[in-house]
This record gives C-alpha cells, structure tokens and sequence, in this order.
C-alpha cells in the first residue's frame, strides 16, 4: 500500500517532543485495582472481565484485516490521514506544560470532521474500509513497541525514541500515555486486554472525529471488547456509559457478573448508597450468597 508519511515537518516535531514528555510521565501515575471490603481470610473482589478465547480474538482479526484490504489511498484520503497525523502529534505535544497548542488542535479537529465526514457521505463502505487500514497500521505500531518494551521496559523505550516510538505516535496519538495511566498497559508492555481492542478504540475514535459515532459497526467480539474496556478501564465518573456497557455486555455475554460489575462501579463513582442497594437485592432475591461480605464494614 502506498503511504504518505510526510505530515509536515512540524508534526515530527511535535511527536518527538511530546512523547520525551511521555516517557518522563509515563509511569508516574500508578493502575489502581478496585478492592472492596475483605478481611484476612476473605479474597478481594475484583472488576469482572469479558470472556474470551483465543480462536474469538484471532477470527475478529482476520475480520478486520479482511475489511482493511491492502488499498491506495487516494489523494482525498492522504489529506485525511496527513491531518490526523498533525492532530496525534500536537495530542502528544499539548501534555507539554504551555505548549500553547490547544487551538492548533482544535483547527486539526475541524478539518478532520469536514474531510471525513465528505469522504463518509460519498462512500461509506470506504470510510470504513480506510480506518480499519489505519487500526490496523496503529496495531502493528504497537505490536513492535511492546516486543521492544518487553526486553528494556515501556518507559525507557519511550525515553530512548526512535522510529517505533514515532510510529506509535504518528498513528495513535497519545494512546499509550493513556492507556498506561488507566493500568492499560504495563511496563513491560503487557496489554491487560486482548489484542484486538487497540484496533476497536482507533475505529471507536475514527467515527467519533467524524461526528459518525452512532453509526460504528463492530462485530459481536468487537462490541463485547469495547464494552469490556468501558467498564473495566473508562474514568469512575464515567458512570451512565460503564452501567450501559454492562447492561450491553452481559447482553452478549450472558455469564457476565453484571451484579458486582454495577457494585463496583457505583462504588467508584462515590455512590456507596445506591451501591449497597443493589447488594442487597442481589443477596436477598438472587441469592448471592457470594456477595454478604460487602455488607460488612470496609476494612482500611
């Protein structure tokens, strides 16, 4: 496939900056387990996770890459993706303290829309084709950061730069910052999700740019890795999306524990009273048995 990879010289710029920040930050900001009230011989209880095997993950791969047939970009196309370079870059660089370039993005988050939005409107099918090219290409990005990560750590690979490191840059933006400040990612460069859910969020943000959000179409395992990250990883505030990706994903996942992951949830989000509602109602009129020993006084 032919590339344009030349966003202009500041993009670089931008991009190198900005992820020496990154590396300096990167590891600052500690994952933090949720762990509810437990006495010494009680175990604590965790986040519930979607299910997946492997065989699931790598047919959903093979559906994206089918989707992403190896394509030539078109003129329209290399502007497109040449924008949403720039924008990574300056997402990197604005983490820099009075880098002075929120409104060079939001100028980048303009022209993105309005050209996304026009290729969209005159060829929707190619509109997706395209991003699932672009998630891909951001996959395979991280894919090689986190092989060299694995040998000398996340941070210092971050530190040491390069071109695997522009590459990350260049096609996702601050993800890895991100992900690593959430307990995404660890520094070892150890993905705590499958390895499909980098492609799902680039595509999630893909549409989202675009002002297409409503109209993202993922497959059954894309949805359920979405929704797994949402309630597993999106910020305790983000309350009514975790309580609808549980609802959606136990949905399709009908083994799900949707009664402790809407515990727990409301207890991150400060709402310990709703919370002890719903334990409860799934003690007394489900027989959660299980569940008695949130009842109990939180232990510091």
């Amino acid at each position: 496939m032919e590339r344009n990879n030349s966003s202009g010289g500041q993009t670089k710029e931008l991009s190198k900056g900005g992820i020496l920040l990154a590396g300096a930050v990167l590891l600052a900001v500690g994952a933090a387990v949720f762990v509810l009230a437990r006495t010494d011989s009680t175990p604590p209880l965790t986040m519930p996770r979607a299910s997946f095997t492997p065989e699931e993950i790598d047919a959903a791969m093979a559906d994206l890459e089918k989707r992403a047939a190896d394509i030539v970009l078109t003129g329209q196309e290399r502007e497109i993706v040449a924008v949403m370079e720039e924008l990574h870059g300056v997402e990197v660089a604005s983490a820099q303290p009075d880098a002075g370039t929120g409104e060079r993005a939001r100028e980048l988050r303009e022209v993105f829309r309005s050209k996304a939005r026009a290729l969209h409107d005159e060829n929707p099918e190619r509109f997706l084709e395209l991003g699932s090219h672009l998630a891909l290409e951001f996959q395979g990005a991280l894919t090689d950061l986190f092989e060299i990560a694995g040998k000398h750590g996340l941070q210092r690979t971050l530190e040491a730069g390069g071109d695997p490191v522009e590459r990350v840059v260049r096609t996702g933006g601050a993800f890895v910052k991100k992900a690593v400040e959430v307990g995404l990612i660890d520094d070892r460069g150890a993905l705590n999700a499958p390895k499909l859910l980098p492609p799902v969020l680039f595509l999630r943000r893909w549409f989202g740019m675009a002002g297409l959000g409503s109209q993202m179409r993922f497959s059954k395992t894309e949805q359920r890795v979405n929704n797994d990250f949402v309630i597993a990883f999106s910020t305790p505030g983000h309350l009514r999306g975790k309580l609808r990706a549980i609802d959606k994903l136990v949905q399709l996942e009908p083994g799900y524990d949707d009664d402790l992951a809407k515990i727990l949830v409301l207890r991150q989000a400060g709402r310990s009273d709703e919370a002890r509602a719903l334990v409860e109602e799934a003690v007394n009129k489900r027989g959660r048995a299980d569940l008695k020993i949130m009842l109990k006084p939180q232990v510091p």
